[in-house]
C-alpha cells in the first residue's frame, strides 16, 4: 500500500514540475531527490540557468509637438548631432533660446529627441522627463509669430554689422551659409526685407572668402531686443524726448543687462549715429564717468568698462523702464 502511495506521489510531483517549468528557458537539468525510506527517488526538472533579459530602455509619451513648432530650450542644455546622449555636441546653451522643430520624436537613451534649427547648426535636443522637461512649446506651426516691424533701411544704403553674422544664399535659417560678415563691417544693401522664421532678412553685398570677388547674400536683422545690424546713418528725430534718467551717480559701478543674450552698444558719443566702440554683453560691469545726456530719445551715460585703465570708454543708452539696458550693481557684488 505504501509503495502505491509513493508511486502516486511521484507521478503528481512530475506532473506538477512540467506545469511550472518557466517559459523561455533554453535548457533544463534533472535533479535527483532521495526520499525516505531509502531507495525511493523522484526526479524534478529545474532550469539550468535563469533566462537573461535586457529590458528595453523605453521613453515616456512625447510632448504634443510637431514639425514647424516654435519651442523654448532651457538654459544649460546640449544640442547633439544625433538623437543620443553619446553623440557629438553641436551646441551648448548657457541661456534659454528659441528654436524650430524639423523632425522627431526619436526615442533613444530613455529620452524623446527632437531635431531643431534656428540656433546655429541644426541638431537634436532631448525633451527631458515629465517631471523635468528641457523644452516647452511656444507657438505651433499654424500660429507662428509674424516678423517684427523692420528697421528703416533702404536698398542702396549701407548697414553696420553689430556682431559677426552668417551670410546665407537664401533668406532663412536653412539657407546655405556662404561666409561670415565680421563685426563692425559696413555692407551695401541690395534688397529686402524678407520675413523668414520670425526674422527679417536683408540681401547685402559682401566679400566672399579670401577672393576679391563680392557675392550677394542674406543676413538676419535679429530680434527687436538684439539687432545684429543697424543703418549706417539712423534717421534724425525732430526733437529729442527723454524720460527722467535713471538714478546713477558719477563714479558708481553699474552692470549691463542682457536679456536673452542681447548685447548693448558702446559708442564714441551720446548718439545712435556715433561710431561703434565695442559691444557689451550682459553682466559686464561699468563705471559711470559722465551723464546723463538726452539724445535720440534716450538718456546716455559715459562709462568705462570696469577692470583697468586700458579698458574702453564710451557712451551707452540706458534703455527704458520696460527694457533697461543698464541697472545698478547688485548689493552683494558691491565693494566693501
Amino acid at each position: 500500500m505504501l509503495r502505491i502511495l509513493l508511486i502516486a506521489l511521484l507521478l503528481c510531483v512530475m506532473l506538477l514540475g512540467l506545469l511550472i517549468v518557466p517559459t523561455g528557458s533554453s535548457a533544463q537539468s534533472i535533479t535527483q531527490v532521495t526520499l525516505y525510506p531509502p531507495g525511493t527517488v523522484i526526479f524534478t526538472l529545474t532550469p539550468s540557468a535563469a533566462p537573461t533579459m535586457t529590458p528595453e530602455r523605453g521613453c515616456s509619451a512625447p510632448l504634443s509637438l510637431g514639425v514647424g513648432d516654435e519651442i523654448g530650450i532651457r538654459a544649460g542644455i546640449n544640442l547633439r548631432a544625433e538623437p543620443s546622449a553619446s553623440s557629438a555636441q553641436v551646441n551648448y546653451f548657457p541661456q534659454p533660446v528659441l528654436a524650430y522643430i524639423t523632425d522627431g520624436p526619436v526615442c533613444a537613451d530613455g529620452y524623446n529627441w527632437w531635431r531643431v534649427r534656428g540656433v546655429g547648426d541644426p541638431g537634436w535636443v532631448a525633451e527631458g522627463k515629465p517631471y523635468n522637461y528641457y523644452i516647452s512649446l511656444l507657438n505651433t506651426a499654424g500660429n507662428m509669430v509674424a516678423c517684427a516691424e523692420p528697421q528703416e533701411i533702404q536698398p542702396g544704403e549701407r548697414i553696420r554689422i553689430l556682431q559677426s553674422v552668417r551670410v546665407r544664399a537664401e533668406p532663412g535659417s536653412e539657407g546655405l551659409v556662404l561666409t561670415i560678415a565680421p563685426f563692425t563691417s559696413l555692407l551695401p544693401v541690395l534688397d529686402g526685407p524678407v520675413c523668414r522664421d520670425g526674422l527679417n532678412y536683408w540681401q547685402v553685398q559682401v566679400e566672399y572668402g579670401t577672393s576679391d570677388q563680392d557675392v550677394a547674400g542674406w543676413i538676419a536683422e535679429g530680434p527687436g531686443y538684439d539687432y545684429y545690424i543697424e543703418p549706417e546713418l539712423r534717421p534724425l528725430y525732430a526733437e529729442a524726448e527723454c524720460r527722467p534718467p535713471f538714478d546713477f551717480s558719477i563714479g558708481e559701478r553699474i552692470v549691463v543687462k542682457g536679456t536673452h543674450g542681447a548685447v548693448r552698444i558702446l559708442r564714441g558719443a551720446p548718439s545712435e549715429q556715433a561710431p561703434l566702440v565695442a559691444t557689451l554683453i550682459g553682466g559686464l560691469q561699468l563705471t559711470v564717468l559722465d551723464g546723463p545726456v538726452c539724445r535720440d530719445n534716450f538718456n546716455w551715460w559715459q562709462v568705462q568698462v570696469y577692470g583697468g585703465s586700458s579698458d574702453p570708454i564710451g557712451w551707452v543708452a540706458e534703455g527704458t523702464p520696460a527694457d533697461r539696458f543698464l541697472e545698478p550693481l547688485p548689493v552683494s557684488d558691491r565693494p566693501l
